[in-house]
């Protein structure tokens, strides 16, 4: 005799997008599905994008608007951005949930303030400071103190990231157009890829066993391991500046039905 049980059970899934900026859009590109959404019009160049994990926020810098802006993500509704802070021509933003901190480049200096723009820190005076990341897991100090020189010669790193997992740096080199890794104390140097492709490659992201960066007007994947060819995700018809990755766990209760053979004996 068959029969059957039945229960909740529990799905997950995940959905990945990558967010980026055109030279006067930020849109939204569905790994999964390929659909191509537009978040908002900056109206001027952003360089950059952050997110804030607990918040809900991302975060773009307006360089020749002299401030950084905020909406919340995902959205559903229209995008309106938000002000959250003044600042000297901002170039590259990096957010650290664990403190609800926002931190930026701008001119000379590395700067960082709270979720709503309030006190505002002065981090480190630099000259020309480009790219930044934060690295909460190892608890490197935030402060602007004990500052050492990583790797030398990096060729203009436009984009820095930090994968955790693998205990490495990623940067992209402006000036190269060289894709490289290092160890967190700047040893073994390695090559991902070099693109030839001078002054026109930008922004990196991770993603598990795979970078995605920009080139020129290009979204490009690759395998963390050297010597692999790119894939092209998505094109667009401008130049493609502020590349994240978001990725987000979906939950779903569901019912589960379970089949039961029973086997009936004579005796």
């Amino acid at each position: 005799m068959f029969g059957g049980q039945s229960g909740k059970s529990t799905f997950r899934s995940r959905q990945e997008k990558l967010l980026f900026s055109t030279q006067y859009n930020l849109k939204e590109f569905d790994l999964d599905t390929g659909v191509v959404k537009e978040l908002a019009n900056h109206s001027t160049h952003v360089y950059s994008i952050a997110y804030d994990v607990k918040g809900k926020y991302v975060y773009v810098p307006r360089i020749l608007k002299n401030v950084i802006d905020r909406f919340p993500y995902p959205n559903d509704q229209g995008v309106n951005l938000e002000i959250v802070v003044a600042a000297n021509n901002p170039y590259y933003v990096a957010f650290d949930s664990r403190n609800s901190h926002l931190y930026w480049t701008e001119s000379m200096k590395i700067m960082r303030c709270d979720t709503d723009g309030s006190n505002v820190t002065t981090i480190v005076s630099i000259s020309a400071p480009v790219s930044l990341a934060l690295d909460p897991h190892n608890r490197v100090t935030f402060d602007g103190t004990d500052i050492q020189v990583v790797v030398n010669h990096a060729g203009l790193p436009i984009d820095i990231q930090v994968d955790f997992v693998d205990k490495r740096i990623y940067w992209m080199e402006y000036s190269t157009g060289a894709l490289k890794s290092a160890l967190y104390n700047g040893s073994d140097v390695k090559t991902v890829i070099s693109t030839n492709v001078i002054s026109n490659n930008r922004e990196i992201d991770i993603g598990s066993d795979y970078l995605f960066y920009t080139s020129n007007n290009k979204i490009l994947k690759i395998h963390k391991s050297a010597g692999q060819m790119p894939e092209i995700v998505h094109t667009e018809t401008t130049q493609i500046f502020g590349l994240i990755l978001y990725k987000h766990e979906v939950i779903s209760q569901g019912i589960k039905v379970v089949p039961l053979l029973i086997e009936i004996y004579n005796e």
